[in-house]
C-alpha cells in the first residue's frame, strides 16, 4: 500500500490527502468502516456526463457518493458541542457530517476519525 493506506486500484483513480493520520486510525482501528470506504471508493467512477449534469440541490456526484454510504447505515449528523469555561457556557456550532457511521466520519473537508 501507498503511505496513506490505499491500495493501489483507488490510489491511481484519485488525489489523496490524509489528515492526522486518519486513514492508519481507520485501518488499524475500524477496519469495517475502512473496508465499507475503500469498497465505495473502489467502485465510484467520476463521469465526464455526471460533472456537466446540473445538480439542483445536490449533484449527481454527491448523490451517488452519499447513497453509497447510506445504503452502508452512514448516515447524516449535526453536533451540537459546547466549551464549558469557569461555569460559563460558550455555543461552538460545528458543520453537518454527510456521512457518519460508529466514530468515522466522512464530509466535504475529508475524512476525519476519532478514537472510541
Amino acid at each position: 500500500m501507498n503511505p496513506v493506506m490505499m491500495p493501489p486500484s483507488i490510489a491511481d483513480y484519485y488525489e489523496i490527502h490524509n489528515w492526522k493520520h486518519a486513514t492508519a486510525i481507520l485501518a488499524n482501528d475500524f477496519p469495517d468502516e475502512w473496508a465499507e470506504i475503500i469498497q465505495i471508493l473502489g467502485n465510484f467512477r467520476l463521469l465526464r456526463s455526471a460533472i456537466l449534469t446540473p445538480g439542483g440541490r445536490k449533484s449527481p456526484i454527491s448523490n451517488a457518493i452519499e447513497n453509497a454510504f447510506n445504503d452502508l447505515g452512514w448516515r447524516k449528523k449535526a453536533f451540537d458541542t459546547r466549551i464549558l469555561l469557569d461555569d460559563i457556557h460558550l455555543e461552538t456550532p460545528t458543520h453537518n457530517i454527510d456521512c457518519f457511521k460508529v466514530v468515522c466520519s466522512l464530509s466535504a473537508r475529508g475524512l476525519d476519525a476519532v478514537g472510541r
